[in-house]
């Protein structure tokens, strides 16, 4: 074949075609990372490197400045130690009226030049609660850098818990704090059945009682039983009784069984025909106490209703015994204050009128005045 024809041949169009699909596909059949694989070696390396510079660099930093704060720690405390901060010096004591300020502090003077945050709060309040029983709760304040202040809460006196084997000087909260105790002393079983009364009596309080009764008069006695029902009459029969019963009470002796000594005569007195014995830091059962205890802070924070003593026969009889030596009963199992309020307002009038009286029985509907 001639050389034209040749070239003419290669020179064809569908020759063309494949030699270009040829070169291009030899092109991209070479992979990139081949061509630039130094060029990413160099900069992998370098990135590596700087990384690995800059962490170290970092971590030199820190640790330096780790260094420079725990020395800084270490010469404060030094420092402190040195100096004595933050040692007990001093203790401040408030609240306190019955336990002087000399016996609390020395019984704590172990805290002295101790460091302030060692002290333990909780166990220090309850070593003074457990310590002097006329200290109801205590609060422990740190005051920085070198103080203790201690707030007392006290327990204050407010009456004679009187037995007949002995005197107990009590709070609010029936809680005895003191004690004057005749443990040779027993009730014997005619005084018994002599000093108990019907506990179980009960009262018509719907029944309108005539104001003023003399007892001891036959024809106040009939004007009753004209205008009372015979169950109510029954119940004044069975009052008279009672109050038979009361006089020998209320003659009953009982320095005969337990002096009660100088300090307690300031004091109101309660007696209970019993002879239970309590001990110092014992509490009074609050059945048996509440009530007479609400009646005691009720009756001393009204004027001119001044009184000596209470003397507890049953839940139903309680005599108040006034200074000016009349005579007033309540019950407790009804509203104690309203009886308060009752007898501040008959008192008044009565004192007002000019009435001579020498009892006031609030236990019924209607006050009854007996002279």
């Amino acid at each position: 074949m001639s050389r034209q024809r040749k070239m003419k041949a290669l020179n064809s169009k569908r020759n063309r075609k494949k030699i270009i699909k040829r070169r291009l596909t030899t092109k991209q059949s070479v992979p990139f990372y081949k061509t630039n694989k130094k060029k990413i070696k160099r900069t992998l390396k370098g990135s590596i490197s700087t990384f690995f510079w800059r962490t170290i660099s970092s971590i030199k930093i820190g640790g330096l400045i780790v260094i420079a704060l725990i020395s800084l720690i270490a010469y404060g405390l030094y420092w402190i130690i040195d100096k004595q901060y933050f040692l007990v010096k001093e203790i401040d004591v408030s609240g306190n009226n019955i336990v002087s300020e000399e016996i609390i502090t020395s019984s704590i003077d172990d805290l002295v030049d101790k460091w302030i945050f060692f002290v333990q709060t909780p166990s220090l309040e309850n070593v003074l609660t457990d310590e002097f029983k006329y200290i109801k709760s205590v609060y422990v304040e740190k005051v920085l850098p070198a103080k203790l202040s201690i707030k007392i809460d006290e327990r204050k006196p407010i009456a004679v818990w009187r037995t007949v084997n002995g005197a107990y000087l009590i709070d609010d909260e029936g809680f005895v704090l003191e004690s004057s105790i005749n443990e040779d002393v027993t009730l014997d079983i005619v005084l018994l059945e002599k000093i108990t009364l019907n506990q179980n009596q009960d009262y018509k309080e719907d029944e309108e009682i005539i104001l003023t009764i003399d007892e001891e008069q036959d024809d106040e006695i009939l004007n009753i039983e004209e205008l009372l029902d015979s169950d109510l009459i029954s119940q004044i029969e069975k009052e008279k009784i009672s109050r038979g019963n009361e006089q020998y009470l209320m003659g009953f002796d009982f320095e005969e069984y337990n002096i009660l000594p100088n300090s307690y005569k300031k004091y109101p007195q309660v007696k209970v025909f019993s002879d239970e014995i309590y001990k110092p830091t014992e509490s009074i059962d609050w059945e048996i106490w509440g009530g007479y205890s609400e009646l005691l802070s009720l009756l001393k924070q009204r004027r001119g209703l001044e009184f000596k003593e209470i003397m507890v026969f049953s839940q139903t009889k309680v005599l108040v015994l006034m200074d000016d030596n009349r005579q007033v009963y309540f019950r407790l199992d009804k509203e104690i204050e309203s009886q308060i309020n009752l007898l501040e307002f008959v008192y008044g009038r009565l004192t007002i009128d000019q009435i001579k009286f020498n009892e006031i029985d609030l236990r019924f509907r209607r006050p009854v005045i007996r002279n």
